[in-house]
């Protein structure tokens, strides 16, 4: 069914020549594929980089990816427009301005596999698709020291923001066997407090872009738990929120780190 739905949602879409990128793990899906030549442009982002960033730092700019130049992308007449959840109203204004769009987003690693799939079938690179899919699946094969952790996900220095297993990073550690102590909790980044977390005492907390030490001085109590005591509090780059194939650098950095 998911084949049929993916050959559906691409057929008018099927051997575009211009593209125009404005998610960055689309950018990155393109490469892994080795369609980059299909890519007529790109928007930029403040923080990460877009990999290959030798590569990708050569390719025309239509602005940012929370904020495009309408107008450059207009100019360029791209057969498609690929748009993610941070762009925000663009597909509307693309829409009215009669260009095709495709809109992408991740929030577990099945999804990466699934918009591998979408855009492979666009750029005529199915067979490509199937490969970085097996490689993906392979990315969790032998990780088993995290099976029955705790663990406590958060977005910046302040624990108000977590991370349950309805996001990709907590998909990536539900698929290591790690127990998140935000699952559960209403919607998918939950305001979690000093002394819930305290009460579940993780294993192991990780803080998505941010620094663990502001992270601590924030939240004093939270030395106090079994991770920071035992040395467990670990820092994450932004990247492990990007939907990308190379999503397996991060994990592989992350897992070295908490298994130390």
């Amino acid at each position: 069914m998911k084949k049929i739905l993916i050959a559906l949602l691409t057929a008018s879409f099927a051997l575009a020549k211009g593209l125009v990128v404005l998610d960055p793990a689309a950018v990155e899906i393109i490469y892994a594929l080795g369609a980059q030549d299909q890519i007529a442009a790109i928007a930029t982002t403040s923080m990460s980089k877009i990999r290959p960033q030798a590569e990708t730092a050569k390719l025309p700019s239509v602005g940012t990816y929370v904020k495009p130049n309408m107008e450059k992308i207009v100019e360029l007449k791209p057969d498609l427009v690929i748009t993610s959840f941070h762009s925000a109203g663009v597909s509307e204004n693309l829409q009215k301005l009669g260009l095709k769009s495709l809109a992408m987003d991740a929030n577990s690693t099945a999804d990466i596999c699934q918009n591998v799939k979408k855009v492979a079938a666009i750029v005529k690179k199915e067979s490509e698709a199937d490969k970085i899919c097996a490689r993906m699946d392979g990315i969790f094969a032998d990780k088993p020291a995290l099976r029955g952790k705790k663990v406590a996900l958060f977005f910046g220095s302040n624990a108000t923001m977590a991370f349950n297993d309805k996001t990709l990073v907590g998909d990536i550690f539900a698929r290591l066997g790690a127990k998140n102590i935000a699952d559960g909790l209403e919607g998918s980044t939950p305001s979690v407090s000093a002394e819930y977390i305290l009460e579940q005492n993780p294993d192991i907390i990780v803080v998505v872009g941010g620094e663990t030490e502001d992270f601590l001085k924030a939240n004093p109590i939270l030395r106090n738990t079994k991770a920071v005591k035992s040395g467990k509090i670990l820092k994450a780059p932004t990247l492990i929120l990007r939907g990308s194939p190379q999503i397996g650098e991060t994990v592989d950095e992350i897992y070295a780190e908490a298994t130390k």
